[in-house]
């Protein structure tokens, strides 16, 4: 009897352990499908990654990483940008090119053609610098002329990230 009651225990231990394994991963690892071209050339429509959900919470979002964010315009749905200015930082777009703290930014993931500007009646107006407040983030896609970015919506709010693009685990053939 003990010998098999030592079976049950160990087998629900098991069990358990396993069931806290998946919850723990769900909450920390996801999924996310790149669904259109505004970060293109880089990342294309039908691309799979896994995003890192904890990673946020141990430090904040830095120039450069590629975020996955709650859309404010729709909040069933989520978008994915690079992170350009971080709070206390000024951003400016002027002549096709973005300006980050009085200094032209050098992108090298763009493609060589490539302009930022700026469409009438959004959040940025050209050559108008705008100051990243604490807790938010200006973020652009890749693909700068087709992408609906911080130059229309504004800044993205450190509450409504995600997480950051982690591993591509699968490509567009």
């Amino acid at each position: 009897m003990t010998k098999g009651f030592s079976r049950i225990k160990l087998f629900l231990a098991v069990f358990l352990i396993a069931g806290l394994l998946i919850v723990l991963i769900k909450l920390s690892i996801g999924a996310v499908m790149v669904r259109g071209s505004s970060m293109e050339p880089n990342f294309h429509n039908g691309q799979s990654f896994y995003v890192n959900k904890l990673i946020y919470r141990f430090q904040d979002p830095k120039r450069g990483d590629i975020i996955v964010f709650r859309d404010y315009r729709n909040p069933n749905s989520t978008s994915f940008k690079r992170v350009i200015g971080v709070p206390k930082d000024e951003v400016k777009i002027e002549n096709g090119k973005v300006y980050l703290n009085m200094a032209e930014l050098k992108e090298p993931y763009l493609r060589n053609y490539d302009t930022t500007t700026i469409f009438q009646e959004n959040f940025m107006k050209e050559g108008v610098p705008v100051s990243v407040q604490d807790n938010n983030y200006f973020v652009l896609g890749d693909n700068r002329p087709n992408s609906s970015d911080s130059r229309e919506y504004g800044f993205v709010s450190k509450d409504n990230i995600i997480g950051k693009i982690w591993i591509l685990t699968s490509s567009k053939s």
